[in-house]
């Protein structure tokens, strides 16, 4: 596996939270903001971890913050800027509102990276492109289908070499939510029960 130094870390958290009603980001889970469950899956794996958002509403988590290269455009638009800002090749991605994401799987992901621009979880056939390893490599794609109009992340990254990884199938010790976003109060609730 690479050194940690030469990894970076990018937690995506620039969406409008409009299904929830609120900032998803500062929802607290298991004790804690989801956002901070975020930035500590990525830590232990990267030498640096920056949020990629709009405003300053998380300058207090003393990390620094890329505002999105085109606003309103979702999640392509702060993986591009996450890419063009970064000094490494190699850089890992996970939202704001997957509290369950934890650095084994960053890891898992990690060490299937060679030879590929990008490396994307599966599990029960869904794929999740915004907890993922992404090359600086991507970025003339990524950004020409940002440019086109074409904002799917998970149509966008078949224009780079990527490689799924079966999460469960590769480490079964990994638990079925450790991909599981929260989008709405109903997920929060059941979250909650768990």
């Amino acid at each position: 596996m690479r050194e940690k130094r030469h990894i970076s870390g990018f937690v995506l958290a620039g969406g409008k939270s409009t299904r929830m009603g609120r900032d998803k980001a500062w929802i607290v889970v298991k004790g804690r903001p989801m956002i901070v469950h975020a930035i500590s899956a990525l830590e232990p794996i990267c030498n640096t971890v920056a949020i990629v958002a709009q405003g300053e509403m998380y300058n207090s988590l003393g990390v620094p913050i890329y505002q999105d290269v085109v606003v309103g455009a979702g999640p392509l638009a702060g993986i591009c800027t996450a890419l063009a800002v970064s000094d490494t090749e190699v850089n890992v991605f996970t939202c704001c509102d997957s509290p369950f994401v934890v650095p084994d799987l960053l890891r898992l992901l990690l060490e299937q990276s060679e030879g590929f621009d990008a490396v994307v979880p599966r599990m029960k056939d869904a794929v999740y492109p915004l907890t993922a390893v992404y090359k600086r490599t991507c970025l003339p794609a990524f950004e020409a289908c940002l440019m086109a109009g074409q904002l799917s992340v998970k149509k966008t990254i078949h224009s780079v070499h990527v490689k799924y990884v079966d999460v469960l199938d590769e480490d079964p010790f990994l638990e079925a939510r450790v991909l599981m976003n929260i989008n709405t109060p109903r997920e929060l609730e059941k979250i909650d029960a768990i």
